[in-house]
């Protein structure tokens, strides 16, 4: 049975991975496999990403299935946010997949720099490592005892059911190159398996980040020719979307609609588009 079938079949949306690690479907806006939270059970037990604001009765009653109280966490971790962007593309519809947000306390917070450490007791720790390109402040995450590397958004999107990994180069921040020796640094830490936030393990490392690193540079590459053809915004989506579609078994003819849409939605061409665009302006010379 593959993970997407142990997460279906568990109402708590709970999934074990091994070195007490557990899988949460915090399903954003109600829909399943979207967004993914861990919690590791460890001495501190920790939980890194949250899912969004509806999440939070999701997530507290998958950690009350794992025994978990939220007065037992010791640690919760995210690797980004960034709502700058998240309005640009849900728009109106930013409520319904954010809910309302409510700050935390200042003193709360910790910032763990280029580098930090999270102590999860016993000699455990969970060593973060600056990774931008996605987002200005993105954070890789590497478990000391599993080797597992939470790569949040920095490594793109994972369809799990097709196994397609798609890009994530929303605006503002998106940057190419340093995209790129991102993904450099997150081979070099030679983890034993990838914790995508959208969503899910992924074992075979190597292939996975180099498809991650082909697929940016791929979608650059079209984004530049339609620039180049000095197609506006919605004929430059268009021309990309067309151009890649054949890249992803979710898009693909006869594929599961549900799962087409969802992957739409998780790594939608246009906010793709319009961060390549964003960035192409800002370091490229207009042809026209």
């Amino acid at each position: 049975m593959n993970q997407a079938e142990l997460s279906h079949g568990n109402p708590a949306g709970v999934t074990p991975l091994g070195h007490e690690v557990y899988q949460i479907d915090t399903r954003m806006a109600g829909y399943r496999q979207i967004t993914a939270g861990y919690l590791i059970r460890a001495d501190r037990p920790c939980l890194v990403e949250t899912g969004t604001a509806p999440s939070a009765p999701v997530v507290r009653d998958a950690l009350a299935s794992l025994g978990v109280g939220p007065g037992d966490l010791a640690t919760v971790v995210v690797t980004h946010i960034h709502l700058d962007s998240a309005r640009e593309v849900y728009g109106s519809a930013l409520e319904v997949f954010f809910g309302e947000l409510k700050p935390t306390p200042a003193e709360r917070i910790r910032a763990v720099e280029e580098r930090g450490s999270v102590d999860l007791g016993g000699g455990r720790s969970l060593d973060s490592h600056y990774s931008p390109g996605h987002a200005k402040h993105h954070v890789g995450l590497i478990d000391s005892a599993s080797g597992d590397l939470y790569v949040g958004d920095a490594a793109g999107v994972f369809i799990q059911e097709t196994r397609d990994l798609r890009p994530a180069s929303p605006p503002p921040d998106f940057d190419l190159p340093v995209a790129l020796d991102s993904l450099r640094l997150f081979a070099a830490l030679a983890p034993t398996r990838l914790l995508f936030s959208h969503f899910g393990p992924v074992d075979d490392v190597a292939p996975t980040l180099e498809r991650s690193a082909e697929e940016l540079n791929v979608w650059v590459e079209e984004t530049r020719h339609a620039r180049a053809a000095a197609l506006d915004l919605e004929h430059t989506v268009a021309m990309v979307r067309e151009r890649t579609r054949h890249r992803y078994a979710s898009l693909a003819p006869g594929a599961d609609p549900e799962i087409s849409t969802k992957a739409e939605r998780i790594s939608s061409t246009r906010a793709n588009v319009e961060g390549i665009v964003h960035w192409l302006d800002k370091t490229e010379p207009n042809p026209h």
